[in-house]
């Protein structure tokens, strides 16, 4: 809740007047790959399944290469 009533008291002292009171919000979460240098995780749980993720916002536009990338590695 704090960091929103940053954003709010941060705007409001920019416009110099109250906003009007907020009737819901949304927040995303992205999923980052942890290990520095690389930019996706890839895990085989289990050998017919394979997960990857932590690209960060950039799924829409990575997706295709990963996909391709991912085939390629396990021979598809």
């Amino acid at each position: 809740e704090e960091p929103y009533r940053h954003l709010v008291d941060t705007a409001e002292a920019l416009l110099g007047r109250p906003l009007p009171p907020l009737q819901r919000r949304w927040s995303g979460v992205y999923a980052e790959a942890t290990t520095p240098g690389e930019l996706i995780h890839r895990a085989a749980p289990d050998p017919r399944l394979w997960v990857v993720t932590g690209p960060g916002g950039r799924g829409m536009t990575l997706s295709p290469a990963l996909a391709e990338q991912t085939a390629d590695l396990i021979g598809l």
